[in-house]
């Protein structure tokens, strides 16, 4: 079911914590369920070499054993795969498989840690709109969005679907905070195939909200066919808290803050206003890093329901 600007509050549980500014946890606590055997799902990986200095793209693909659909099975392709394989244990691969699905595609980099920094600034991240070099508030290199997108495309979805029987047409993105802005650009510029996108926390900000101001010229602009985006939030996404004292943390704070306040809902209402289709959700009480956990899973429900 699509809305039409209206947006619609949940709740759950607080994951992962990276409030304003705040660095997320990057502990690894051993495989996750898609690294280990299981009864429920198939699981395979593999690797394609990043740019040079730079980690390997690590892509898992997992998809319920037995008979698959004639036309395969539609696949959720999650950003930031090695921190969204640890949200997927045992137990919900078996109620996936139950339902039927739908397959699961990681995409992460071969580190030692939950988020590749380095990598998904680099590859998540918008360019600059009159082109030239652009960092991140601590100084990681950014803008290389549609480099990664052209090797999504090109690339990592061929291998994905070489490995496992997906369904090309029922392709869903989705992604969190740097990951939003890599998956609106992939809706809005170069769809790359996918039927359905979700935005999860995008960090609008992101350039002193150049992004932000050149997505809302591009809908008021109208956009022909647009595919289904949906916007995930947390209501205590931009709630005070404790400045930390690192110049680089309050560089972001201070681009956070010199963005509208209502960003997103200026973004959703467009959208929307455009006939743009989509699903938003609202996440009560769940600040940026908490809507990480609370939107994939949220997402995995909405494509179970629409099996």
């Amino acid at each position: 079911m699509t809305s039409t600007g209206q947006r619609f509050a949940g709740t759950g549980a607080s994951g992962m914590e990276a409030g304003s500014g705040a660095q997320p946890a990057q502990d690894v606590e051993g495989p996750t369920a898609l690294e280990l055997a299981s009864e429920h799902f198939h699981s395979r990986s593999f690797r394609l070499p990043g740019p040079r200095g730079g980690a390997d793209h690590l892509v898992r693909v997992a998809w319920p054993r037995g008979a698959a659909p004639k036309a395969g099975f539609p696949a959720l392709h999650l950003l930031d795969g090695r921190a969204a394989e640890t949200l997927i244990d045992a137990p919900l691969l078996a109620r996936l498989a139950d339902a039927g699905g739908p397959a699961i595609v990681t995409h992460g980099y071969d580190v030692d840690t939950l988020y590749a920094m380095t990598e998904r600034t680099r590859d998540y991240t918008p360019p600059h709109p009159g082109g030239g070099s652009l960092q991140d508030p601590m100084g990681r290199p950014g803008g290389a969005v549609d480099v990664y997108l052209d090797r999504l495309v090109r690339d990592i979805l061929p291998g994905a679907e070489a490995l496992a029987p997906l369904d090309p047409t029922r392709r869903t993105l989705w992604g969190h905070s740097y990951g939003g802005l890599c998956v609106l650009r992939a809706a809005l510029y170069d769809r790359g195939g996918f039927a359905r996108f979700v935005s999860a926390s995008p960090s609008l900000w992101w350039n002193d909200s150049a992004f932000f101001r050149q997505t809302m010229a591009l809908v008021d602009g109208g956009i022909q066919d647009p595919p289904r985006i949906d916007i995930h939030s947390g209501t205590a996404e931009y709630a005070p808290k404790a400045r930390p004292t690192d110049e680089a943390v309050q560089r972001m704070i201070r681009m956070r803050e010199a963005m509208p306040k209502d960003a997103l809902d200026q973004l959703v209402w467009t959208l929307r206003s455009h006939d743009v289709p989509g699903q938003d959700l609202l996440f009560d009480g769940l600040d940026h890093g908490a809507a990480f956990r609370q939107s994939l899973l949220a997402t995995i429900e909405t494509a179970v329901a629409e099996l």
